[in-house]
């Protein structure tokens, strides 16, 4: 009962929990319906590509800053934009691109405390993955760690304030952003309705969740040296880290077909362009487009690499992944719970939903035609005609069903606007061509894109969120000051206070001492003399 409550809680409260005290930010938050997009993975040989939605989601943060008038103006601090793919058996978190703009620090926050671009993140996925779970259907958390100087804010990069981080440093900061994703305690129904091992062969009890690194290029202790200090104190069997894995067998829709088919095609991934140039190797395929598939003559195999383990073996000589670049490939894998509908997937594999009738209305087959030998009969239809409705096309529709066999779009984790393909591509444009070099700059940038979008999407006034933290942090100096208390009353207590007598001190004798009055001569090493007539001269040769 706790668990469904804290799902149904909204962004902005999951948020106020995890942030410093008296911390203020603003959200804004703009999601897609799921649109019917291209398979993420490759079909096989004579099969045709599995049918694939997609749902983008993308959440900013600012700040307050005063400006030259002296009135507090909003600022962009951060930003995460997640592709959620689902397809009828399993549903896809992919985290797309993260960015900041080190305004971050106008915030004065201690550094003792926890950072809150790293709580926005957690929170932000984990509150993602427990509103997107569906029945029946495992839930994929995939991103790759490739340090960049800016991805979502042009001109940061210049900022004295932004701290960028190394491949190294950034790969370790999200595995500590997903752990708490594997630490949090699952429904009861999660973990009593699994097999005993895993399908990727793990050892272990079965488990609700579990994380997979691969760093192309680094053994199995090299990569476990990326994981958070908590993967060191577990025992081997219940580990919730696997290095140098990964569940690609587990997910991929036919576990038997050639390694093309088994790897997941994102936007901008590493190895999305290594399967691009994979696929010119094959003969049979003129392009390299997902959505194609091999003839049925073809194998669907490649020249060079025969396995997924040849696979991220030859990635590490990509230039990505080489030459003192690495890039981090993580997943987190949330096992399938509860029981799925009978055939209700493999109905609408059959039957598009877009085309289905109203249920007011009932199927009717049309009368043939018959044949004669020399002359053509027509019959007249007969029945009730049912209008089609028109369907109304705009940029905030959300006339978009909330459940389907291939999606789940819950109301309550939809963004605060919602727009179609082509106005959140706007916003996303409109973004990458402003400016934050500076924090005028940075200012006004901030405010056209807030009224650019809302114009997008109909909004006259403004759309932001605003967010307060409640987390109470420790205070470091209160706990300099209470030691100081401590040592000022320690004369009340003296009494209670053991000292050492000084005659039971002696002072740790050297080794080298030739004068030792203990008598401890004989323990000294002696040193063994060879005689002079035992020496001979080595004869010259003649």
């Amino acid at each position: 009962m706790a668990s469904s409550q804290k799902a149904r809680s909204s962004l902005a409260e999951r948020l106020a929990d995890v942030l410093p005290k008296d911390v203020e930010l603003d959200l804004h938050y703009i999601s897609t319906p799921p649109t019917r997009c291209g398979a993420i993975f490759s079909p096989p040989p004579g099969s045709k590509p599995e049918r694939t939605y997609c749902e983008k989601q993308f959440l900013a943060v600012s700040v307050k800053a005063q400006d030259r008038g002296g009135s507090p103006a909003s600022v962009l601090a951060y930003a995460i934009e997640v592709y959620i793919y689902t397809t009828a058996h399993l549903t896809t978190v992919f985290v797309s691109k993260a960015d900041s703009t080190g305004y971050i620090s106008l915030l004065n926050i201690p550094r003792h405390a926890s950072s809150p671009l790293r709580s926005v993140s957690t929170t932000f996925i984990s509150w993602l993955v427990e509103s997107r779970r569906r029945l029946g259907r495992t839930l994929m958390v995939s991103l790759f760690a490739r340090a960049q100087d800016q991805y979502l804010f042009p001109g940061s990069i210049d900022n004295g304030r932004k701290h960028v981080l190394d491949d190294r440093s950034l790969v370790k900061w999200w595995c500590r952003v997903l752990d708490p994703l594997l630490a949090a305690s699952p429904p009861a129904e999660t973990v009593t309705n699994h097999e005993g091992h895993d399908s990727d062969g793990l050892l272990g009890p079965p488990r609700p969740s579990q994380g997979y690194l691969i760093v192309p290029g680094f053994d199995k202790f090299e990569t476990a040296s990326f994981l958070p200090q908590s993967h060191r104190s577990q025992s081997r069997d219940h580990k919730i880290w696997q290095p140098c894995h990964h569940p690609l067998f587990s997910i991929a829709p036919e576990p038997a077909a050639p390694p093309r088919c088994l790897v997941p095609h994102f936007p901008d991934d590493p190895k999305s362009r290594f399967l691009d140039d994979l696929d010119e190797e094959l003969p049979d395929l003129s392009n390299s487009q997902v959505e194609v598939s091999p003839s049925k003559k073809g194998s669907g195999q490649w020249r060079s690499v025969k396995s997924l383990d040849q696979f991220w073996e030859m990635m590490a000589f990509r230039q990505e992944c080489s030459s003192g670049r690495m890039v981090g490939f993580i997943w987190i894998k949330f096992f399938a719970f509860g029981e799925e509908e009978e055939g209700s997937a493999r109905l609408q594999d059959l039957v598009d939903e877009d085309s289905l009738p109203s249920q007011s209305t009932t199927a009717t087959t049309p009368p043939q035609r018959s044949i004669g030998a020399g002359r053509r009969k027509e019959q007249k239809l007969t029945g009730v005609i049912y209008p089609r409705l028109p369907r109304l096309r705009s940029s905030t529709s959300d006339s978009k069903s909330e459940k389907s066999a291939f999606y789940y779009w819950p109301r309550e984790s939809r963004g605060e606007l919602v727009l179609d393909e082509k106005g959140y591509e706007r916003a996303h444009n409109l973004l990458l061509q402003l400016d934050f070099v500076s924090l005028d700059v940075a200012r006004s940038s901030t405010h056209k894109w807030t009224e650019e979008v809302g114009a997008i999407a109909g909004r006259s006034g403004g759309w932001n969120k605003p967010v307060t933290g409640k987390r109470a942090e420790p205070n470091a100096p209160e706990v300099s000051t209470e030691s100081t208390l401590c040592s000022t009353e320690q004369s009340h207590v003296g009494s209670h206070v053991k000292t050492l007598d000084v005659a039971t001190i002696k002072k740790k004798r050297k080794p080298t001492d030739v004068g030792n009055p203990s008598g401890d001569l004989a323990n000294e090493r002696q040193v063994n003399t060879i005689p002079m007539s035992s020496i001979r001269k080595k004869p010259k040769p003649s």
